[in-house]
């Protein structure tokens, strides 16, 4: 796991676009990025990705390094040198990692965002290193200590960013899907609730109008049944049409909202025929 310091000093989240060569790279993770930070203003996100800064600091945060089992080696070969690897769990996948163990509300401005749109700005944040090197390239003063970088060598460090950063994009993808899917799935819950509270309270009439149905009426139209079952019981006092509110109650309780209940009885005595065959 590497040891970045969150920022957004020489790119612009949401304005700024990388220089060629490097762009043609980055131009897709960018703005599939941007897609799902629309809802926040540049300023947010740099002040928000510096807060990720210490999110390793947690006390919650499990680094995986601390955690790496020394004992578990993969075999492989590097140019005809056998070699053993420990796997270890890059930032991004330290990060995923760690969802469930630092609570987003332990933060300031963190808890705005969901963690599709933390991932997002992470994937945006690869550009970001390349716009720094880009900086300390056009702007370097000569020393004797180190070398001054070249565009070759910040191109090749940005290819070898590339899989970490789609791998950010594919969780916030991903996580943005799961958190669409769950908005969806809790609104139908609660439509299928409301249907369902709202059935209860219209059944016993619905029950009354069909058993009516098969007692006096079945070798008539389902309107015609309709308008003399609703009379009946009219005239039965079981049940109230209030013509200004245009609720209907059936033995003293409000169980329908309609402009037309002979045209919901006709509904249900229609359900009720093909039942029936």
């Amino acid at each position: 796991m590497q040891d970045y310091a969150y920022q957004f000093k020489y790119f612009d989240p949401l304005n700024d676009r990388l220089p060629d060569p490097f762009e043609i790279e980055y131009i897709d993770l960018i703005y599939r990025s941007r897609k799902l930070l629309a809802d926040f203003t540049s300023e947010q996100l740099k002040a928000a990705i510096e807060e990720l800064n210490q999110f390793v600091r947690h006390p919650n945060f499990k680094n995986p390094h601390r955690n790496v089992d020394l004992s578990f080696t993969i075999p492989v070969k590097d140019r005809g040198q056998d070699l053993e690897i420990i796997p270890t769990d890059n930032t991004v996948q330290a990060f995923y990692s760690n969802i469930k163990n630092v609570p987003l509300a332990d933060f300031k401005l963190l808890r705005q965002f969901s963690w599709s749109q933390i991932f997002a700005m992470m994937t945006i944040f690869y550009a970001e290193l390349i716009a720094g090197s880009v900086h300390t390239i056009k702007n370097w003063k000569d020393n004797t200590i180190f070398k001054k970088p070249t565009f070759e060598m910040v191109l090749e460090r940005a290819k070898r960013n590339l899989p970490e950063a789609y791998q950010a994009l594919a969780y916030a993808e991903v996580l943005n899907d799961q958190e669409y899917l769950s908005q969806v799935l809790n609104t139908e819950k609660a439509r299928k609730a409301s249907i369902q509270k709202y059935a209860e309270k219209y059944t016993p009439l619905r029950n009354k109008v069909e058993s009516l149905y098969l007692e006096f009426y079945q070798k008539q139209s389902a309107r015609s049944a309709a308008n003399k079952i609703f009379e009946k019981l009219i005239q039965e006092q079981l049940v109230f049409f209030d013509e200004t509110t245009n609720r209907l109650s059936y033995e003293g309780k409000v169980v329908l909202q309609t402009d037309d209940p002979t045209k919901q009885f006709e509904k249900w005595i229609g359900k009720k025929k093909k039942q029936n065959g």
